[in-house]
This record gives structure tokens, C-alpha cells and sequence, in this order.
């Protein structure tokens, strides 16, 4: 690893201190002026690093740079992190490296330029503000499976949202988190099968969460929220969100009933996208699948496992 990168990861373990210079030449068998330099490599990434004779190198406490080194240390298990200023989308990337042979790993931007959203919707990723990840995972299981892959993340984020800030979110079918009724998260699961057993062997949960406020586009500014915390936290909810999702276990459906307590969805009356076909109903339940159980208008109840569901 760099010297910068093991400084900066010194700097986040000792957050709330100064290190001094000859502390660190010392722990990483290097000259003084070698930290000196690695520190100005840092400042002038945009590391915002406060420096005082005497007292040392400390990292401001309103710096919010992700940083791989800062998720990995609040991460509870050993896992590949990349961290990017900007990429396409984390999803793209995360497929290249899952072509090039990686099978497990966690791909996070800064920004994106093409992020991705549900049918086809482009995701609002602007730099310095949000948090776009995707976490690859191999993982067994049906395809009939697959929503509630993505119900689980959405309670992953809630809870690692709550962990951080005290506040408690909401969710609404299948992929999106809500703060005070303003959509502050999308959630976008796709996965590898199969041809031989049609089964799913791995997963990629890609998320997006509006954190800082910032200036938005006029179509999209009466639904979107921000997390809005009192401090940085975006390395560290990146880390919370994953070590949450790498307790995913197909087997169980513990989670559900977390889920349903948190649903925007249920009780209400939605206007029903599956394919070509639209209707109105009222969503009634969520089953052990994490499909939306509705009551259509005319006709008998039926369960949603693709598509989309807006509250009227």
C-alpha cells in the first residue's frame, strides 16, 4: 500500500488527535520529510489535513472523502475495496471486474456519469454528495429469490442509516428508502445465473444515497431527500451498509417481518407497472419473497415480483 494511503488510514484511526510526523516516520520505517511529502499528496487530493508545529497531522472532522482505507477499517470482514472519484456507474464497473474474474468485492464512486436507476431511469450522482456502491456477492439461490435479495438490502440501508444518524427511514416497494417522505435511496439488484441449474450464483446490489443536500434538477426536486447528517459519515455508512448485506442468508426471512414494519407501501393505494399491463390497487402485504401482495381494483388479489409500484 502507498505511504499516503497507510497515512491516511493512521489519520482516520486517530481522528480525534493529532499524530505527530516523527510518530508516523517511526510506524512506517520512513523519513519525516517522506510523511511530509505523502501528507502534501494527500492536501492536494483534497484531503482536508490540519497541521501544527508540535502537535502534528490530524484529519478535519468535517472531511468526507471516501477513502479505501477508511471503509476498510470500519468493515467487519476481509473484502477488495475500490474506491473511485467517478466511473460510468458502480454497477458497470463492478460487471467489468466480475468479467475479468473477480467474485467478490465492493466498487464505490464518489460520482457517477451514467448512473442507473429502475427501468431504465438515470440515477442523480453528483459529485462530492452521495454515496453510489455496489457490492458483488456469489450466492445460491432460486431466481424466485431475487426480490427479496433486493427487500434485504433496503433494510440493510435502514438499519446502517439509523446506526449513523438516529433517524429512522422507510421504505418503499421494492427499492426505495424515504426520510420524512422524500426518496433519499434507490436500490438497483441484478444477478449472474446459471444456465445449467438456473440458478443465481452471484449478486450485484448496486445503491445510491442522496447524503449532503445540493442543487437538483427541477424534474426530480419534489421527490428527492437527503440524509443531511451533522457530520461525515460516508465512509462509514458505506462500510455499515456492506457489513449488513454480508449477512444475507437465502435460507432465512427473519428480515421480513423488518421490512413490513417499515413499509411506506402497504395499506396504500398504488398505480401497478408490470411489463405493458398498468392497474390500480391497493397493496395489501409483502409475502415470505418479498413480492408485493395487492387487490386490484377488478379482479382477485395477485402478487408483484417485477415492476413498480407509485402511491396514489
Amino acid at each position: 500500500m502507498p505511504l499516503k494511503d497507510e497515512l491516511l488510514k493512521a489519520l482516520e484511526t486517530h481522528r480525534d488527535t493529532p499524530v505527530s510526523g516523527q510518530a508516523l516516520a517511526r510506524e512506517f520505517s520512513v523519513s519525516r520529510t517522506a510523511v511530509w511529502k505523502a501528507i502534501n499528496e494527500l492536501k492536494a487530493q483534497g484531503y482536508a489535513i490540519l497541521s501544527a508545529p508540535n502537535r502534528g497531522y490530524q484529519l478535519a472532522q468535517d472531511d468526507d472523502h471516501l477513502s479505501q482505507s477508511a471503509i476498510e477499517r470500519f468493515l467487519s470482514a476481509e473484502l477488495p475495496v475500490y474506491v473511485f472519484d467517478t466511473v460510468d456507474s458502480t454497477l458497470n464497473e463492478a460487471k467489468r471486474r466480475y468479467a475479468d474474474g473477480e467474485k467478490r468485492f465492493l466498487i464505490v464512486s464518489d460520482s457517477q456519469s451514467a448512473g442507473r436507476g429502475r427501468r431504465g431511469r438515470q440515477f442523480f450522482s453528483p459529485k462530492g454528495t452521495g454515496l453510489y456502491l455496489t457490492l458483488v456477492l456469489p450466492l445460491l439461490c432460486s431466481v424466485d429469490a431475487a426480490p427479496s435479495i433486493t427487500a434485504y438490502a433496503a433494510v440493510c440501508v435502514c438499519k446502517a442509516i439509523e446506526a449513523l444518524t438516529g433517524i429512522q427511514a422507510q421504505i418503499k416497494w421494492v427499492n426505495d428508502v424515504f426520510l420524512n417522505g422524500r426518496k433519499v435511496c434507490g436500490i438497483l439488484t441484478e444477478a449472474s445465473t446459471s444456465l445449467e441449474s438456473g440458478l443465481i450464483e452471484t449478486v450485484f446490489i448496486g445503491i445510491g444515497i442522496n447524503v449532503v443536500p445540493c442543487e437538483v434538477p427541477e424534474e426530480i426536486r419534489e421527490i428527492v431527500g437527503f440524509l443531511a447528517p451533522d457530520g461525515p459519515i460516508r465512509n462509514r455508512l458505506a462500510a455499515g451498509i456492506t457489513n449488513e448485506l454480508l449477512q444475507y442468508n437465502a435460507d432465512q426471512d427473519t428480515f421480513l417481518g423488518d421490512y413490513r414494519g417499515r413499509s411506506l407501501t402497504i395499506g396504500k393505494r398504488v398505480h401497478c407497472t408490470v411489463g405493458d399491463e398498468s392497474f390500480q390497487a391497493k397493496a395489501v402485504g409483502i409475502d415470505s419473497l418479498g413480492g408485493l401482495i395487492v387487490q386490484p381494483d377488478s379482479g382477485e388479489e395477485r402478487t408483484l415480483r417485477s415492476g413498480e409500484a407509485k402511491l396514489l
